[in-house]
Parts: C-alpha cells; structure tokens; sequence
C-alpha cells in the first residue's frame, strides 16, 4: 500500500504547520487533542438534535454515546447511556488518571493520545493506557471508579490473568479508556522502562516514548496497511526529528519485522523536516 500525503496541503504548508506544532510543546498539543475530541462530539450532538428535535438532552446524549462507542459497547452499557452529567474528555482522562495513581498503579499513555501528545494532534473517541498492576492494587482501582463509571470488574480481573485489556466507560458521555495489561514481552518491559513524565493540563503523566509510539503505530499498522497509524508515527517523527534515537529504532524495527514500514516513515520525515 502506498500512502500519500493529503493532496490538500502543500509540502509548504506542512513544514509550516509542524513548525507551529513544534512552538506548542507537548502540553499545548494534549490540549488541542481534548479539544478536538470534544468538538467531534458536540458536532455528533448537534447532527442529532438537527435529525431528531424531539429529543430531549438525555436522549440526544445517549444517541451521540451510542455512535462514539459503537453497537457491542452501546449495548453493554444499556440504560446507562446518557444518564447523568457528561463531563469533557479532558476530566474523565483526569478522573482514570487520578484514580490509577490512588491505586497505585504504573501506567503509561499509548496509542493515538501518546502520538498526538508528541507528534500531529487529532479528535480520537478513546484513550490507550498500558497498566501493570496486580491483583490488590487492581481490586483498588476496581472500587474507586465502579460505582462512577461503567465496567465489567470481571472482564477486569480476566485481562489481568491474559495481558488483555478491558474498557472504562462514561456512559452519560460516551468517552471511552482502554485499559492494556502491559504485555509480558522484550519489547513491551523495554518500552514501559523508557516511558516519560510529563505535564497534560496540569495532570502529571506517564507517557510512551515518541520512539516506542513510532514502532508501536507501525507495527499495529502491519497488517492492516493502516493510512491513519502511518500518519500518526510520520507525525511524531516530525515533530521529534532531531532527537530521534534511530538506533533504537531500527534495532527493534528489525525485532517487530516493520524495518521496511519504518523506513518509509524516516525517509519521508527526513525530507519533510
């Protein structure tokens, strides 16, 4: 699969734009993230209202719920959707963050949030955090948000046995974390070691290496030929250009089998940046 640049935008025009990105810092493009992601959602909202103005705000924000979390989770969540007060993406991220440290629990940020944090921000309806509890600090973070959110503490404790994950839910909103138990393998532990700290609207945070981020989109990419993840990780290499560690990439590049697909990410960063 050959993936493009959007014929939109000059090569120009996307120098100028990561030179903008660049000036936020990473705070100021988590910022922009919740930001679009409450957009996409008011927009959802207002399609709705538009479609169906004989709804009241309950059901108007059970039907936007409903389309961010998809049938099975919609389902799950039942009656729940749209009751109660919908928070921004912001608080409940803050809320899961809060309630991670309380229990004691090392985390990190992953997927698109960790790639808008350090590369090109963009909406996204979920947050992927990497966990490594056990069964006593899991059984804490389980009884602080239980009665707050929508969980299955079962599928919870089930995950922990797998290294699988499982959802945390704000049903009034439709907001959505996945919790990933960290998975047990050389590339999983040496990313998880090399995890950063950092400031996210004054929320102290743990964050996946751009380097890791990069090689994690790539290799989630593998398969599908995924034109989103390869824009995420052209993003954070952008961004990172100059202190990229490219050793390190290309050593687990070649341990993931995606050195081709990085490759193609570096080659285009090194042109456009």
């Amino acid at each position: 699969m050959v993936v493009r640049l959007p014929r939109d935008t000059s090569e120009d025009a996307i120098r100028m734009q990561h030179q903008a990105l660049r000036r936020l810092g990473l705070a100021g493009r988590a910022a922009m993230t919740f930001e679009l992601g409450d957009s996409l959602r008011s927009i959802s909202e207002s399609g709705i209202r538009l479609h169906h103005p004989d709804f009241s705000e309950t059901q108007v924000r059970a039907a936007a719920a409903q389309r961010m979390l998809g049938r099975e989770l919609s389902q799950s969540a039942g009656a729940r959707l749209g009751r109660g007060l919908a928070m921004s993406q912001q608080d409940f991220f803050a809320k899961i963050i809060s309630a991670l440290d309380r229990a004691n629990i090392p985390f990190m940020v992953v997927g698109s949030l960790a790639s808008s944090f350090h590369g090109d921000p963009r909406a996204t309806r979920d947050a992927d955090i990497v966990i490594r509890p056990d069964e006593k600090t899991l059984e804490e973070f389980l009884r602080s948000i239980e009665s707050k959110f929508y969980l299955s503490p079962e599928t919870a404790r089930q995950a922990l046995r797998n290294h699988s994950m499982f959802n945390v839910i704000d049903a009034a909103s439709g907001w959505k974390v996945d919790l990933i138990i960290a998975p047990p393998t050389g590339f999983g532990e040496e990313a998880f070691s090399r995890r950063i700290s950092a400031k996210v609207m004054g929320i102290e945070v743990a964050v996946q290496s751009p380097e890791d981020t990069i090689l994690s989109k790539r290799s989630w990419g593998k398969d599908s030929g995924s034109e989103m993840q390869y824009r995420d990780a052209l993003g954070v290499a952008l961004q990172q250009w100059q202190n990229l560690d490219q050793e390190y990439l290309r050593r687990w590049a070649a341990e993931l089998d995606v050195s081709e697909l990085l490759e193609k990410v570096l080659t285009e960063a090194a042109r456009l940046a």
